[in-house]
């Protein structure tokens, strides 16, 4: 991240090392989930906008953060036409709670990041994926472990430019 202010940067990173992107938990864990909700915003827009979303659509956010991709959703449906459900679920307690307040009132799935394995990944990128023990992918790696799940079909899409991320698989 190029800012600047290299104070707000070194916040920015004292915030997700104390708070732990892996299992967000305490305070530094809310205020890492609320910068993460901003921060993912593009990415998460971007990777939406490769669904077609219907009126009576159910979703369900694994790894639901801090909520905003639940909104997300829930507004893209709402705006097809109609109610839907969308849920979450996520490892920790703090997301869980930080994701409550976002109640709105087929079988498609859509895995959404902002990095995927693949060469010249930046060292500081290779770092936090080590340190948090993240799981990163290459996109040929998602479609198969999404077929193999069950899904009769999976496919990548990824944004140029960047190391973004959208897997989109259909039962």
């Amino acid at each position: 991240m190029a800012d600047s202010d290299s104070g707000s940067t070194m916040d920015e990173r004292a915030i997700t090392r104390a708070g732990n992107p892996g299992n967000p938990h305490g305070l530094f864990g809310e205020q890492m989930l609320e910068r993460m909700n901003q921060s993912h915003a593009d990415v998460t827009n971007w990777a939406l906008d490769q669904l077609k979303f219907k009126a009576g659509d159910r979703a369900l956010d694994i790894g639901c953060g801090g909520g905003a991709t639940m909104g997300r959703i829930a507004g893209r449906i709402q705006a097809a036409g109609g109610m839907g459900h969308v849920s979450g679920v996520d490892i920790s307690e703090v997301s869980c709670e930080a994701s409550r307040i976002v109640r709105p009132g087929g079988g498609r799935f859509l895995l959404v990041a902002d990095v995927y394995h693949r060469p010249g990944l930046a060292p500081d990128v290779l770092q936090n994926i080590e340190r948090y023990d993240l799981t990163v992918l290459a996109p040929g790696e998602y479609e198969r472990l999404l077929v193999e799940a069950g899904f009769s079909r999976a496919k990548a899409h990824l944004k140029d430019g960047t190391t973004w991320i959208a897997v989109e698989a259909e039962r």
